[in-house]
């Protein structure tokens, strides 16, 4: 919760300091495949990111979109 509220606070600078957008992805971009070979050999242990990945999967708010369920829900990497 701590780290959420003081993300909210440099949320502004962060916008400030921020690159321009990126180009357009092309029509044909499927960012699932990229997830799926994202490696998570290091889960920020000290950041305790479980923690965070734990509260998020069991958020009864989320919405996760169906084709993305199965890739999220079912392959705890």
């Amino acid at each position: 919760m701590a780290f959420g509220l003081r993300f909210l606070r440099l949320l502004p600078k962060l916008k400030k300091s921020c690159k321009p957008p990126a180009e357009d992805l092309p029509a044909d971009y499927d960012p699932r495949e990229d997830y799926c070979s994202l490696k998570f050999a290091d889960i920020w242990s000290d950041a305790e990111m479980e923690n965070v990945l734990e509260y998020l999967k069991g958020n009864s708010f989320l919405r996760i979109p169906d084709e993305w369920r199965s890739i999220l829900m079912d392959n705890d990497q």
